[in-house]
């Protein structure tokens, strides 16, 4: 088989919720309450499309006066949050086989949508990043050793470094198990998932570490 004679479809695109700012109170409906939640659908990207976020990230780095844009570079890395969000984000109501685009004012669109923010098309670029990892197979499961290994690398001196070099979809689901564990560790109860063990010897060390604590502050 040839890659021409692959059965090709489409994938439907994913609705989340739009990252806006929260408005203020004098903004909010006469009610008190906030505005409903925006709904901005997620598409996957063709390689090509991938490969064009990174070209189009090189030219806004170097429009904005940065000679040679590498990775790491702050405006490189914005660059490429804002072009993800442009070419990956569709209006959730279109067609999935031929999706219109969400941002339809383009680049100067983006930029000055105040109620988006930086802080808005960051997260909006990575919450797309976990769903192409999604859709790629390539959300990331660590095992034992691994979520242990990644818990040594995320408390060490370079732990923000790390953090930022895993894959998205990895960073969710380290994220979600660390959530889920503490939890479990909060209210007391044994957490069941992935990683159970290593719940488990946590568990015993934090137990352990409490009556160590308790044993030198008795009088």
């Amino acid at each position: 088989m040839r890659a021409s004679q692959l059965v090709r479809g489409y994938l439907q695109h994913r609705a989340v919720e739009l990252p806006l700012a929260r408005p203020r109170e004098a903004d909010q409906a006469g009610d008190g309450t906030a505005p409903a939640p925006v709904s901005v659908g997620l598409r996957p990207l063709t390689p090509a499309q991938e490969a064009d976020i990174f070209e189009r990230a090189r030219q806004f780095a170097e429009s904005h006066g940065l000679e040679n844009p590498r990775e790491g570079d702050e405006l490189y890395e914005y660059g490429k949050a804002v072009h993800r969000c442009l070419v990956g984000c569709v209006d959730p109501d279109s067609d999935p086989r031929n999706p219109l685009e969400f941002f339809d004012g383009g680049l100067d669109q983006i930029l000055g949508l105040t109620e988006l923010g930086r802080d808005g098309v960051l997260t909006l670029s990575e919450m797309h990043c976990a769903y192409q990892d999604e859709v790629q197979g390539q959300l990331g499961k660590l095992d034992d050793e691994g979520i242990e290994q990644a818990i040594r690398e995320l408390a060490g001196p370079r732990g923000g470094p790390f953090f930022f070099s895993l894959r998205p979809g990895l960073r969710v689901s380290l994220t979600l198990f660390m959530a889920h564990l503490l939890s479990s560790l909060l209210d007391g109860r044994s957490y069941s998932g992935s990683g159970s063990a290593l719940a488990g010897r946590m568990r015993k060390r934090l137990h352990e570490s409490a009556e160590q604590q308790n044993a030198t502050t008795e009088p």
